[in-house]
């Protein structure tokens, strides 16, 4: 050791605390498809009382209501969140290195991590947002029907 500090530490815990932030992230995604999961569930089933209202088009927004639901599923399936190696395996690679190599390693490790990690909320953001346009058209193709009728 020669006193000097790491130049790498202050990275790592960037990277660590970042990919933290990522985590959170993807849990938000997460309970963002529940809600519109519930969501869905209650428009599905306003949109069957409201049958005889809308008439011969009303199964048109169930189609939407469908799509909705899908994407809501996709958000919940929308890849694994990788947070790297695990403690086990980091020990067993870095044991033999020096702590400066050590923290370059981490932070290699961290910066594929967090890319990893940059993919799977790209992914549950992008089912969100087309969840939420799946139903802006349920509602307006019921709102085209209740008129037409």
């Amino acid at each position: 050791m020669s006193g000097e500090p790491d130049p790498a530490a202050p990275l790592v815990a960037l990277g660590e605390a970042q990919l933290g932030i990522k985590a959170a992230s993807a849990n938000n995604y997460d309970m963002q498809g529940l809600g519109l999961l519930a969501f869905n569930g209650a428009v599905l089933a306003a949109n069957i009382a409201a049958k005889d209202l809308l008439e011969k088009l009303w199964w048109m927004s169930m189609i939407a209501i469908a799509v909705s639901i899908v994407f809501c599923i996709g958000v919940l399936g929308a890849g694994k969140f990788d947070v790297g190696k695990t403690v086990a395996r980091a020990k067993q690679e870095y044991g033999p290195l020096s702590e400066p190599e050590i923290n370059a390693a981490l932070v290699d490790d961290l910066i594929e991590a967090l890319s990893r990690a940059n993919g799977v909320l790209a992914g549950k953001a992008r089912a969100v947002g087309l969840a939420i346009i799946a139903l802006l058209v349920a509602g307006g193709l019921a709102a085209i029907s209740a008129l037409r009728s």
